[in-house]
């Protein structure tokens, strides 16, 4: 069984990682490919996407229920994930760490177009739509 912290550094394993829609390997990823490449890799269930618009799309959050459970925004820990709104994109996904003893998030932004790890404030805390808990997870 995985630990929050091996979420968290498996997903760093990827900062930098140039960002590409629908892509799911270290060329290039998206925010969903980087939580599908994370589960994959620490061999969690996974359920990937094989095809989406850039718009919103409810059958996605009906993917990530297939290996999360919902839960209440104020309840997050390193190793969730959230769901944004965002400038760029409606639709958005990203992992939640922490450093330097504050909440971050790890996620594929088209905007910065790589994989970054940004304090979880601002425009990410004020366009949260979901929390998920990844299931089987210690």
């Amino acid at each position: 069984m995985a630990t929050r912290q091996q979420l968290v550094d498996e997903a760093r394993t990827w900062l930098d990682v140039p960002w590409r829609h629908l892509g799911r390997n270290r060329a290039g990823i998206d925010c969903v490919g980087l939580g599908v490449e994370v589960l994959k890799s620490l061999d969690l269930p996974w359920h990937d996407v094989p095809s989406y618009s850039s718009t919103p799309h409810a059958g996605l959050i009906a993917h990530i229920k297939q290996v999360c459970d919902p839960i209440k925004i104020t309840d997050i820990q390193p190793g969730d994930v959230l769901v944004f709104r965002t400038a760029h994109y409606p639709f958005h996904v990203g992992m939640v760490s922490e450093k330097y003893g504050k909440l971050h998030v790890i996620h594929a932004t088209a905007a910065r177009r790589k994989v970054v790890e940004e304090p979880f404030a601002h425009e990410l805390v004020d366009n949260v739509t979901h929390a998920f808990r990844i299931r089987g997870i210690e």
